[in-house]
């Protein structure tokens, strides 16, 4: 079992916010890419100390926890998902009244499919992510933060409309990793 004080975990560990994000936005449009042929133009990053961000039509949440808590985000445009689950499920039949079920079950897989696959990039031997559900939220308006709280966010362009990620981590151990700058921080 490790130690609490131990600098093994994610949130404030040796692993760089900026590096973590960078990993995160590489397989999503590594997944874009390879699982719907969508192709990603510009990538914005930006550390904002905002208190609420505004979400797309479609945002999938989950969250990973080992010794602090992360929470991150993919939120997208309506064409955009459309377009991804017609990729992502091209050749398989579905009946027309499942095709919105099976839109959020799209945005659920893919969260848990990148963050699983950037997890094992950072996972330390003898130490274990606990990662939830995905969470599906359907036209919400925006994610509040909590006191202390930063978002680190990415947004992507592509010819189908644009997706946010969004990382919400401890504003502490996250500003001493990427410095004190806090607006256009480019990774």
């Amino acid at each position: 079992m490790s130690d609490k004080k131990s600098n093994g975990y994610i949130v404030q560990s040796q692993v760089d916010a900026g590096k973590f994000m960078e990993s995160v936005v590489g397989r999503t449009v590594l997944f874009l890419v390879d699982e719907a042929s969508i192709k990603v133009g510009e990538v914005k990053y930006d550390l904002t100390d905002v208190k609420k961000l505004q979400l797309k039509a479609l945002t999938s949440i989950i969250t990973v926890e080992d010794d602090a808590k992360m929470t991150l985000a993919f939120t997208y445009d309506r064409k955009l998902i459309n377009e991804i689950f017609s990729g992502y499920s091209e050749g398989i039949e579905i009946d027309e009244g499942d095709v919105d079920l099976y839109i959020e079950e799209t945005a659920g897989d893919m969260i848990n499919i990148i963050l699983g696959n950037v997890l094992a990039e950072f996972q330390q031997k003898g130490r274990a992510f606990a990662l939830s559900t995905p969470i599906i939220v359907n036209e919400a308006k925006s994610i509040a933060r909590y006191k202390n709280h930063k978002f680190y966010t990415a947004e992507l362009e592509t010819d189908s409309g644009t997706m946010s990620i969004f990382c919400i981590m401890p504003g502490e151990p996250l500003r001493k990793r990427l410095g004190t700058k806090r607006e256009g921080t480019k990774l």
